[in-house]
């Protein structure tokens, strides 16, 4: 037992970075966006992709018009997660894709092909507003971290998050969200996209990525760091 096994209060500690995306372009706007999640994989992985879509008409962003879509929320999934893990959508009647991993690769092809199906008229393209990340596995620490455990008992104020911990020769790692905890992974990641200006939220939900002793909050605060380095500014 360690003073750091809890889940911090809802909605967590958020840390937010934004960048400006020349142009607006919106496959510009992806890119960025998923140039700064492969940076995040050394720390954390995501287990669901959730994109909030909308419809424009017209490419240029003073005079391009909002229009209505059809199914404008996609949710990506991993085939096959930790038990216990919770994997829900924010948005209702979301159009649900399976994939065995959520490599960058299969990111991008689930969205390409949902901006594409979101719109049918002439003229017009689809954008997304945000791409959340709710549920996750996080580096927790070295392979040998907490060696004598195989789950962990987290203190929260509705109960207790029991988390298994997975080993692999990368490290340990966490998995989330879980009961009671229901929308609280160990790392939550979101972001929203304003007319170019896209904004990363990290949101520290377990205590050892809010300590800054433990190795999980240092190996984050490092990824972060090199996010400042690519033009991520807060």
């Amino acid at each position: 037992m360690s003073d750091f096994d809890y889940v911090d209060r809802f909605p967590g500690r958020t840390q937010c970075l934004s960048r400006v995306v020349e142009g607006s372009d919106i496959a510009a706007v992806t890119r960025a966006a998923l140039d700064a999640i492969d940076v995040l994989r050394s720390a954390w992985e995501p287990l669901s992709a959730e994109a909030i879509l909308f419809g424009v008409e017209g490419d240029n962003p003073w005079t391009a018009l909002p229009v209505d879509v059809a199914r404008p929320h996609r949710l990506l999934v991993k085939a096959s997660v930790d038990t216990g893990v919770l994997v829900n959508a924010v948005m209702i009647d979301p159009v649900i894709t399976t994939k065995d991993e959520l490599s960058r690769r299969a990111i991008e092809v689930w969205l390409e092909s949902a901006l594409c199906d979101v719109v049918a008229g002439d003229g017009q393209h689809g954008e997304w507003s945000q791409l959340r990340f709710d549920a996750s596995r996080a580096w927790v620490g070295p392979a040998g971290w907490r060696s004598d455990e195989a789950e962990l008992r987290l203190r929260y104020e509705a109960g207790t998050v029991v988390a298994p911990i997975e080993r692999a020769p990368s490290g340990a790692w966490l998995s989330g969200p879980r009961d009671p905890a229901s929308d609280q992974p160990p790392i939550s990641v979101r972001l929203t996209n304003q007319e170019g200006l896209v904004t990363l939220r990290l949101t520290r939900n377990y205590g050892y990525w809010l300590e800054p002793s433990e190795p999980a909050s240092q190996r984050l605060d490092e990824v972060v760091d090199r996010l400042r380095a690519m033009g991520w500014g807060e």
